[in-house]
């Protein structure tokens, strides 16, 4: 705490030449005043009636925190926002997986006559509706590689500027089961995707699928 306010003590950086970054060793440091110090009382009680006291003493502007207290509401201020990326993220999965319905279901009228000759040729329900959940599964599964793959290069490259600048060290290692679970999730949300546009494949027309249009 004297490291930090050396230099500072009027609240504003000194203009005293001397007072420089060189200068500031462990042996130059005079510690005159104690900064913080921990307390530990009997009861929970008499913690509460401690805090109050000590924020209410007027003899000498001091604060009381309770550590777990104090963690216990920075942790619960972050979920909140931890809470709106999820919803975000959902969002976003949401578009993504419409999209994959969309594209299948606007490509199925280019590919009927490809789908009624399928068809003709005796291929059964289950074939038809595999193909088009095969196609959508793998569109899902490349986008889930490719933005894994993507994931672990920003890591790779805005990890040494935040641990340089920010001391913030963001580790890279092996995704988590949880992870593993939600990427599970998506694959399954995708080939259920898939089921509209497959089903919508196979109910079209043999007749309509194969008359020349003019």
């Amino acid at each position: 705490m004297e490291a930090i306010h050396f230099g500072w003590e009027n609240g504003v950086p000194s203009k005293n030449p001397d007072i420089t970054p060189e200068n500031l060793k462990k042996e130059n440091i005079r510690i005159g005043q104690i900064t913080s110090f921990l307390l530990k009382t009997k009861s929970r009680i008499q913690t509460l009636k401690l805090q109050r006291k000590i924020d209410s003493f007027s003899a000498d502007p001091m604060m009381a925190v309770i550590p777990g207290l104090a963690l216990h509401q920075l942790w619960r201020t972050l979920s909140y926002v931890e809470n709106i990326l999820y919803l975000i993220s959902l969002c976003v999965l949401a578009v993504g997986l419409i999209s994959v319905i969309v594209s299948l279901y606007t490509s199925l009228n280019e590919r009927r006559r490809e789908i009624s000759i399928f068809r003709a040729l005796g291929a059964g329900a289950g074939k038809v509706v595999s193909l088009l959940l095969f196609e959508s599964s793998l569109i899902v599964l490349t986008g889930i590689l490719i933005g894994t793959m993507l994931l672990y290069l920003c890591l790779f490259l805005v990890q040494p500027y935040l641990e340089s600048n920010f001391s913030l060290y963001l580790p890279i290692q092996f995704l988590s089961s949880i992870e593993l679970i939600y990427l599970g999730g998506i694959l399954l949300g995708g080939i259920t995707a898939g089921f509209i546009p497959a089903i919508k494949a196979y109910r079209n027309s043999l007749q309509d699928g194969l008359t020349i249009q003019v």
